[in-house]
């Protein structure tokens, strides 16, 4: 690489993340505070043109030592961050609008940082000179370091960051019914209570561990107390295989959650409560409910779960016409989410006539409609709590 073409690359890359840094906040203050969305397009373009280029940036600094890799490395690294859903800011940050201005601050202050570094290092100016970048256009020792770094900490590092942005999505859209956090994973229970009655909410993952299972369901051992069971049924046989959870489970060193009924006859020994207590009640619907495209879709999710060939069984989903299907998606938020939550909340609310306390130990993707509905009704949060399900500690020994 000729020396001027080093800091021409280099000012190039700057210059666009701050005025994307510039763009990106000036239109989030437009938009708050005229709600003119004129200037999307514009922003858009300008920070597609910065995630693009990170890529080959990062790439060109481990070939050649005269990028200044102390400043591009963090930019485009902050730039990816960004577009790749920022995680775990939206959990720190309630509204979307104060995740957005937030990220905007962040890359104003990191531009910021990287023009004072610039000014700092070339003594007094704010962009590289060909006389600041300077070595040879090619070292092998440099390009064999960078990859090095790229294998063994940036790799791990973007590994990691799947698994928080996985986290961060599913504690977000499930309304903090699960948290992940330094521990593992956790559930949220939460109590809401009008006079003497209680809605508990409890949010569930159905794979987890043994004695965390054992715990929780053990606690559900009450006086009037009815917990509504999840559990799509299948009285008609419409699904030749059943979803399992064993293979899975068995995998990462986990168990998969099993009736209610199994965890209660340790709990009703270790306690004075009625064998009688809680009734459990089946609060779900039946398979036979669904659409028939809703249904084939479940028998080939069912088949690729099971399934001991998973390139084979991918290749053959590929080609099925189900998956081309355009209502598709609306029928699996309509039929297995929508549906399923108004039916149980039907059962809920039958029940909490009945008894002082009704126990909803569901998928964490319901509660959050459940939720909203209890509250609706004039029911407010008494206490809320967490059950650990998973430990990393469990998963750590299972895996390795």
């Amino acid at each position: 690489m000729s020396q001027p073409l080093a800091p021409l690359l280099a000012n190039l890359f700057v210059m666009a993340f701050a005025v994307d840094a510039g763009l990106s906040l000036i239109e989030e203050l437009v938009r708050w505070t005229t709600g003119s969305v004129a200037l999307i397009p514009l922003r858009d373009v300008v920070a597609e043109m910065v995630v693009v280029a990170s890529i080959p940036y990062l790439l060109a600094i481990a070939l050649t030592p005269r990028l200044p890799a102390a400043v591009l490395v963090p930019l485009a690294l902050f730039g990816l961050w960004l577009n790749l859903g920022a995680a775990p800011l939206p959990i720190a940050i309630d509204s979307a609008q104060g995740v957005a201005l937030t990220a905007c601050v962040l890359q104003i202050l990191a531009a910021g940082w990287a023009l004072f570094t610039i000014r700092r290092t070339t003594a007094g100016n704010w962009l590289f000179t060909p006389e600041s970048l300077h070595g040879p256009a090619f070292s092998a020792r440099h390009t064999l370091g960078c990859l090095a770094v790229g294998a063994f900490i940036l790799a791990p590092a973007a590994g990691m960051y799947s698994l928080l942005y996985l986290g961060t999505t599913l504690q977000k859209a499930t309304h903090g019914f699960i948290v992940f956090d330094f521990e593992g994973v956790s559930v949220a229970d939460r109590r809401f209570r009008q006079q003497d009655r209680e809605i508990q909410l409890v949010g569930m993952i159905h794979i987890g561990e043994q004695r965390a299972y054992s715990e929780l369901f053990g606690s559900f051992a009450t006086e009037s107390t009815v917990v509504l069971a999840e559990g799509v049924t299948d009285d008609s046989n419409l699904m030749p295989t059943r979803l399992s959870y064993e293979g899975a489970a068995a995998s990462l060193g986990l168990t998969p959650q099993r009736n209610i009924e199994d965890y209660l006859d340790a709990a009703h020994a270790d306690t004075s409560i009625s064998a009688e207590w809680p009734h459990i009640r089946h609060a779900d619907v039946d398979v036979s409910t669904f659409s028939p495209t809703t249904i084939a879709f479940l028998q080939s999710a069912t088949q690729l779960w099971n399934s001991n060939d998973l390139r084979t069984t991918l290749l053959e989903l590929s080609n099925d016409p189900i998956f081309a299907t355009p209502e598709l998606l609306q029928n699996l938020q309509s039929e297995l989410l929508d549906d399923r939550n108004a039916k149980l909340l039907v059962q809920l609310f039958d029940a909490i006539g009945e008894y002082q306390r009704v126990i909803v130990p569901w998928g964490a993707l319901h509660l959050p409609a459940i939720e909203a509905e209890v509250i609706e009704r004039g029911y407010t949060l008494d206490r809320s709590e967490q059950h650990a399900l998973i430990s990393w500690s469990a998963l750590l020994a299972a895996v390795l």
